[in-house]
């Protein structure tokens, strides 16, 4: 027998989880129950602060500064509420919400090194703030901790299933994140989707793909993929035009223009160039150097690029809205969390 055959058995899994508990004792294992936000916000940040690095620990400083802000924990909260909603034992729901939100965390501290991006909605980042080395040591530390705590959702063999869709998110993050240095730039809708379903969609589905397949409830895969694609592109292009306007925590607009990154307004923007003028765009954002860069953001500005992708973006939402429509009505409900962002997101576009 294989060694992923074994852990397939009921005896392997049962290996899995004693392994778990010897490496990691102070995992959470708390009886729980969802009732409201708040509620929710409340159990995942007493849920991470219990499995933070102790004192005594190399990255106990590292961890509780970046962890002194909380944010949206939309995918937390997410996982949380479709866990309740299909029955799913309430330490097991709190486990897997915990993983998800420190694989997320794990992806942002390992952006912002590749980025060297040095502040984070206003805060100065784990990279800027301690250095590359450290940065990579606790973002790596995360992966592990999140794995830990997903072993602890495993119950069945169908919770073997959940553990491989959360590794196979964070190898789709991987990839859609290096494609970003691959010298070739996304210039065209096309590339751009490829890049946001490596990127951003994974660990949207995450909190969700989890708690169904702990369930058994295979059959509603499909429907929720379509959901969260359309709401990953939906939460990207948002991000992209916060970018655009210097409102993501940056201190300059236009950031991804600098770095030659994907970014919807970008697409649009090529999009509107015609002749030699898209041919000339095509070749600054291949090369590397920051000749000219002041000229494409000047004209990036004066162009109507920033307003079609509002609308774009309004599309999306509707899109959205159409595939969540789609659903069981429970499952509809679970999702409310990324409803509700979606939500605020069009309140931004029409108050902006």
């Amino acid at each position: 027998m294989t060694e992923r055959a074994f852990f397939l058995t009921r005896e392997g899994i049962a290996l899995e989880r004693q392994i778990t508990e010897d490496l990691a004792p102070d995992l959470l294992q708390l009886d729980l129950t969802t009732q409201d936000i708040e509620c929710s916000r409340k159990l995942l940040e007493d849920g991470i602060r219990s499995v933070l690095p102790a004192p005594t620990n190399p990255l106990h400083s590292i961890a509780h500064f970046h962890f002194r802000r909380f944010g949206k924990l939309l995918r937390g909260r997410t996982s949380l509420k479709v866990s309740e909603i299909l029955g799913i034992e309430s330490s097991t729901a709190l486990n897997w919400a915990l993983a998800v939100e420190l694989m997320h965390n794990a992806s942002l501290v390992h952006d912002d090194i590749c980025d060297q991006d040095t502040s984070r909605h206003n805060h100065p980042t784990i990279f800027s703030a301690f250095g590359t080395p450290s940065a990579v040591c606790f973002g790596d530390w995360l992966v592990a901790r999140s794995f830990e705590l997903a072993i602890k959702s495993v119950s069945s063999e169908k919770g073997v299933f959940a553990i491989d869709s959360l590794a196979a998110a964070m190898r789709a993050l991987s990839e859609g994140q290096s494609s970003e240095f691959n010298q070739v730039p996304v210039l065209n809708w096309s590339a751009y989707d490829e890049v946001v379903s490596k990127k951003t969609t994974p660990l949207l589905l995450a909190p969700i793909v989890g708690p169904l397949l702990m369930a058994g409830r295979k059959e509603c895969l499909p429907s929720v993929r379509r959901v969260v694609c359309a709401v990953g592109r939906a939460y990207q292009m948002s991000n992209d035009i916060l970018d655009a306007v210097g409102g993501d925590g940056n201190k300059m607009a236009f950031r991804d223009l600098e770095r030659r990154a994907p970014n919807a307004v970008l697409v649009c923007f090529r999009n509107l160039l015609i002749n030699g003028h898209q041919t000339a765009f095509d070749e600054w954002m291949s090369a590397h150097g920051q000749d000219d860069f002041s000229y494409w953001r000047k004209e990036v500005i004066e162009s109507s690029a920033l307003e079609i992708c509002a609308d774009r973006l309004k599309d999306q939402i509707n899109i959205c809205r159409q595939e969540c429509d789609r659903l069981p009505g429970n499952l509809k409900a679970s999702l409310e969390p990324l409803l509700d962002f979606l939500t605020n997101i069009t309140r931004l576009i029409d108050s902006g």
